[in-house]
């Protein structure tokens, strides 16, 4: 009862208008011409990509940057000029570094201004990015099984070669003695895609993660690893 009457309060909505209203109403005095979302398309896993943020003063006051920063590391950024006149061209240049990631990656850039009456402006930068070798999909659930030995379950994984250039599977292995990929060595033609087969069998209860290794003569990428998480109960 207590907390309907305080919304009930006259006083509190006096207060809330009061708050409300004497809140900075935050202008933007810019006009952006890239897209809020700046897609750079597909991008090879490890190389690096360099572009701009540009955007036009509209206001009737030079517009001063006070900083810019991103949402990550992989993202550096900076301006050459921090201050511009009315009608003046903004361009924040960025570089984005795809080392270490996969599919699709977004960051934030974000530039603050020193008048604070002032709105920020930020701008997603995203790409899909790929590799030459890669796995699909990216790990392996099996669903909770009882502990049957008569039992198996059979999951498909591809190898994608989008290289331009043959690749050859050494061997595939596995860390798990509940764990066999049926294997001989074969080679993945240029943009072409092979599947093999995970299959669990049980043999004790266990809960874990595992891993499927695949050795390949490929330089850039000697090792695929897929993940396979499994749980055997009794």
């Amino acid at each position: 009862m207590t907390r309907h009457r305080i919304f009930s309060c006259p006083a509190f909505w006096g207060v809330l208008v009061a708050v409300l209203f004497t809140q900075p109403v935050l202008s933007q005095p810019y006009r952006l011409l890239i897209p809020e979302v700046l897609d750079l398309g597909r991008i090879l896993e490890g190389k690096s990509v360099e572009g701009n943020v540009r955007f036009v003063n509209t206001g009737k006051v030079p517009l001063r940057i006070e900083h810019v920063q991103t949402s990550c590391g992989c993202t550096a950024a900076y301006a050459e000029k921090t201050e511009f006149a009315p009608n003046d061209t903004a361009s924040i240049h960025f570089t984005l570094r795809t080392a270490g990631f996969h599919g699709l990656l977004r960051k934030a850039l974000s530039i603050y201004f020193e008048n604070p009456s002032t709105s920020d402006l930020t701008v997603i930068i995203q790409a899909d990015v790929f590799s030459e070798l890669e796995v699909k999909p990216m790990y392996v659930s099996f669903q909770s099984m009882p502990l049957r030995k008569d039992t198996s379950v059979t999951a498909r994984v591809g190898i994608v070669n989008s290289s331009g250039h043959p690749v050859r599977i050494l061997k595939i292995r596995s860390d798990s003695d509940q764990i066999q990929v049926p294997f001989q060595p074969f080679s993945i033609p240029p943009n072409r895609e092979i599947p093999f087969l995970v299959v669990l069998k049980p043999k004790k209860v266990e809960y874990r993660n595992a891993a499927v290794v695949i050795e390949t003569d490929d330089k850039e990428k000697p090792n695929l690893v897929v993940p396979v998480l499994f749980d055997i109960y009794e």
